[in-house]
Order: C-alpha cells, then sequence, then structure tokens
C-alpha cells in the first residue's frame, strides 16, 4: 500500500508539472477585474509549420485543429474563464496583434478523402486553390456559458492563425485583449481561467462529444478550480482519468 501511494504521489506531481509546463508554452492567459467588467489577454505560442503530402501542417502549442469539415486545419485555442456568479451581458475585442510569416503557404482542408471515382482535378476546395465551402471560424468565439455549482464559465475558443487564399499568406494571431460585460453578481468571487481544451469540450455546446471529434493538443490538461467547486469537477476527472493525465490547482477563495 506505501509503494502504491508512493508511485500515485510521483505520478501526481509529474502529471502536474506536464500540465503546467503545456500551459506556459501555450502562452499566457491573464484575466483581470474592473468593476463589471472583466478584461482578458490571451497570448497564442509561436507556429509550427511542417511540410506534409504538398500541404502545410500549421500547428501551435495549446491549440487543437479545427473540427468544421471543409475548413483549414489552423489551429484553434479552446479555454474558458470563470465569472464567479456573475453571467456574461456580453463581450468585445480590443485589440488584435497579428504576425505575418514570409513565404506562401497551403494548409490542408479538413474533410474525408477524395474518392478514387472523382478522378484527377476533383479534389477539395484548397488543392484547388478555392476557398472551401466551409464558413470560416470567428476570430473570438463565445461558445458557450454554463453554470457549475452556482458559479458561472465563459467557454471560448480563438484562432491562432488565419489564412489569405489570394496570396497564400499566413498569419499568426500573437495577442488578444478583450473584454467581458457582467451581469448578475459582477463583485463575487475571484475570476480564474484555464486553457483545458478537453474540459470546455466536454460540455461546450455545439461540440461532438464522439472522442474522434475531442481536440488533441495535448495527453494531459490543467484544471483550475476552488474548493466550492472542486466535488463537481471530481465526476469529470475520473470518467477521462483512464484516457487522460489530468490534474487540478485548488484556488483559495
Amino acid at each position: 500500500m506505501r509503494v502504491k501511494l508512493k508511485f500515485v504521489l510521483a505520478l501526481s506531481a509529474l502529471v502536474l508539472c506536464r500540465a503546467a509546463l503545456f500551459a506556459r508554452r501555450a502562452g499566457p492567459l491573464t484575466v483581470s477585474r474592473q468593476g463589471g467588467f472583466l478584461e482578458c489577454s490571451v497570448e497564442n505560442a509561436p507556429l509550427e509549420i511542417t511540410r506534409k503530402g504538398g500541404f502545410d501542417i500549421v500547428k501551435s502549442p495549446g491549440c487543437s485543429g479545427s473540427f468544421t469539415p471543409g475548413a483549414l486545419e489552423l489551429p484553434v485555442r479552446h479555454f474558458f474563464v470563470a465569472l464567479g456568479r456573475a453571467a456574461v451581458s456580453s463581450f468585445e475585442l480590443i485589440s488584435v496583434e497579428r504576425e505575418i510569416l514570409p513565404g506562401r503557404f497551403k494548409p490542408r482542408e479538413l474533410g474525408l478523402p477524395t474518392p478514387v471515382s472523382a478522378g484527377p482535378g476533383k479534389g477539395s476546395g484548397a488543392a484547388r486553390g478555392a476557398p472551401p465551402a466551409a464558413k470560416e471560424p470567428e476570430l473570438l468565439a463565445l461558445n458557450s456559458i454554463q453554470e457549475r455549482g452556482g458559479e458561472y464559465f465563459a467557454a471560448f475558443s480563438l484562432r491562432a492563425a488565419e489564412y489569405d487564399y489570394s496570396s497564400g499568406r499566413l498569419t499568426r494571431i500573437k495577442k488578444v485583449v478583450f473584454r467581458i460585460e457582467l451581469e448578475g453578481e459582477a463583485g463575487a468571487g475571484d475570476s480564474r481561467s484555464s486553457t483545458d481544451g478537453r474540459f470546455v469540450s466536454s460540455f461546450a455546446a455545439g461540440y461532438d462529444r464522439r472522442p474522434s471529434a475531442m481536440p488533441s493538443a495535448t495527453d494531459g490538461y490543467l484544471l483550475i478550480t476552488n474548493d466550492a467547486l472542486m466535488p463537481y469537477f471530481q465526476p469529470l476527472i475520473e470518467s477521462h482519468s483512464s484516457k487522460f493525465n489530468c490534474s487540478t490547482i485548488t484556488v483559495a477563495e
């Protein structure tokens, strides 16, 4: 029993270190309260581009790919912001910092392989140099607002890159600052944030919960909560424990 306990503690420490390291690689996410508003700043990590099969595979630490068939496989960062007992009235972008990468690129389009019977020249839109049929997602999207244990969480998605078909130009989204207007008990509790994509996808509206559609950015994730909310997250942690490495940080009130 003592050996097993030591192993569990060592494994927990290893997972926590991996999750913390992953959060640093993904780029910081900060939240500050200003009266009835939350000002949020999100920085994306540099893009990682590899050439494969005539296409550029674009990735960024802390991000997963697009889930929309027909859309380009560009990195998307999922995160949530804990709002305390306040809800979201609205949100607005304040500033966007971009970096244009030198050269021309050809990202791959997300979708099923083209049947052989389709013949030459009938591949995907991206392969032909035409925009895909699927609508490109918003730069910053509010996926859903969820209530857990009397407190609210806003689940967001942020694109880490943009692509221009006419020029083949690829742009990294370096940093986004946005403001959330709160309604309700805006002064209750501290605001917390996490870049846990799998946690967000587990309850965010519009996400397919099949394993194949879950974000695959990392094997582990970091969950930030408090003593009051921890019991509500425990079933989630236990349900994923057989597949994913999971660690938590409890924030004292």
